[in-house]
């Protein structure tokens, strides 16, 4: 009951934060749906970039290098994309991104990342959509480097 009772608060303090647009958002920057009407765009609202980086396993990473208890081999691995270097529309740098994590958009374009044992912790090219508040990689295109 005091479980349940939890759970309820949770989900209305994340609503109320959601519907704030409080998120935390890469960079400093605001979500697009916060922007000021004929104000500029959000840095990283949600665009086009490519970005260069390692697609590595967070709890292989975490289990190696801070003792976690992921249980990879059972549950399998949840990858994602350390970056070190983006870039935006018309090649503009993004310097804001190197060394943060972005997490795949389950999809098709985003399987073989998530999935293929031999691009387990290497340095891939992705080019697709970043939605910036979330972090999160809408995979287009991908190439093993």
């Amino acid at each position: 009951m005091m479980q349940s009772r939890l759970v309820s608060v949770f989900l209305a303090l994340s609503l109320v934060a959601a519907c704030r647009g409080s998120g935390a958002p890469v960079g400093g920057a605001a979500s697009s749906a916060s922007a000021p009407s004929g104000g500029a765009a959000p840095a990283l609202a949600t665009q086009p970039v490519t970005v260069v980086g390692e697609n590595y396993c967070l709890g292989c990473t975490q289990k190696k290098e801070q003792g976690a208890v992921a249980q990879c081999i059972v549950h399998g691995h949840r990858h994602a994309l350390r970056v070190e270097s983006a870039s935006g529309d018309g090649g503009r740098a993004l310097p804001e991104l190197a060394g943060a994590t972005l997490h795949y958009l389950d999809n098709d374009q985003s399987a073989p990342l998530q999935k293929t044992e031999s691009l387990h912790h290497r340095r891939v090219e992705v080019t697709g959509r970043l939605f910036g508040p979330e972090r999160t990689l809408q995979v287009e295109r991908l190439r093993p480097l």
